[in-house]
């Protein structure tokens, strides 16, 4: 009965008998045959073949929910049986962006390893969209993101990021800016942190070029909200996919770009680049711990949570 459930689910999954077969390592007929001895013995069809693309009848989606309940009960299952044996053994599936990994959850994983080396740590690099539907089909136990979806997902604030200007050490702009520049040395130190340091005026880039992550991304959404605040005209020649990118074509006088605190302290002093406090409630962003609602957080979960909040308070 269970097998005949899994290959039901695999095809609702795949879109496609012949997908199925494959994933299942079964022959397309005896797949088919499987799928209607189980249609048989519910006393209705599970999919409509009759539409262009398999799809579920009104009886096959809530017999599809249920099997995704039993998927949902088998996972909790597992996690309180971890539980029980106190974290000598079992497994965690983390993931985040490409820069959340290489520059935060790095550092926790290491910590985490070191203390419970019997639990394998999976880590998965995605971008935002990916990552709440990663949480959403229970793909991972706990994701590094900076927005999520509050109605299936839960959210633990782990660090609150600061958005600083960043110009390229050869642009005459910051001849004019001289008096309120900042550098990465000052950026670890918290100077931009101080109610004293003066904000620069976005302003003054007007007709400049900036470097601007794609759609998608959280510094995408900031950068546009900033510059549009500050109605500056400005140009872009280049979308890109990481930040750590941006920052690197910022110091080769690519262009202005918008980094993160967390970023600055995290890499090697790059004196081509100067850094300038931002004035905008836009100029701030939260990093969560997400995991999904009503999922099970067992002990592995939060004691790498617990680890970050400490590394990171």
């Amino acid at each position: 009965m269970f097998q005949y459930e899994e290959y039901v689910y695999t095809v609702y999954k795949e879109k496609s008998f012949t997908r199925a077969a494959d994933r299942l390592f079964v022959s397309q007929p005896a797949l088919s045959a499987a799928v209607k001895k189980q249609e048989e013995r519910l006393g209705f069809k599970i999919f409509d073949r009759g539409t262009p693309s398999l799809s579920l009848t009104e009886e096959g989606e809530v017999y599809i929910r249920a099997i995704e309940r039993l998927h949902a009960l088998k996972t909790d299952l597992g996690n309180q049986v971890m539980d029980i044996t106190s974290l000598l053994s079992g497994s965690l599936t983390v993931a985040g962006a490409n820069f959340i990994s290489s520059f935060v959850l790095s550092e926790i994983i290491e910590r985490f390893t070191a203390l419970y080396p019997g639990i394998e740590v999976n880590l998965i690099e995605s971008n935002s969209k990916e990552l709440e539907s990663f949480v959403i089909e229970d793909k991972v136990d706990i994701v590094f993101d900076y927005t999520y979806n509050e109605e299936f997902i839960r959210g633990e604030p782990l660090l609150r990021e600061n958005i600083l200007l960043a110009i390229p050490s050869k642009d005459p702009l910051n001849g004019r800016l001289s008096d309120i520049s900042l550098t990465s040395a000052d950026i670890r130190i918290g100077k931009h942190l101080q109610a004293e340091t003066p904000a620069v005026d976005l302003r003054l880039c007007e007709g400049e070029s900036f470097l601007l992550l794609k759609p998608g991304n959280s510094m995408h959404h900031i950068a546009k909200a900033l510059l549009s605040e500050a109605e500056v005209n400005y140009k872009t020649t280049i979308r890109l996919d990481q930040l750590m990118t941006a920052y690197n074509m910022c110091g080769l006088g690519m262009g202005l770009t918008f980094l993160s605190d967390t970023l600055i302290k995290s890499t090697a002093e790059n004196a081509n680049i100067r850094y300038y406090k931002l004035s905008s409630l836009h100029a701030s962003r939260i990093l969560y711990m997400e995991y999904k609602k009503h999922k099970y957080v067992n002990r592995a979960m939060r004691r790498f949570m617990t680890l970050a909040t400490e590394l990171y308070s």
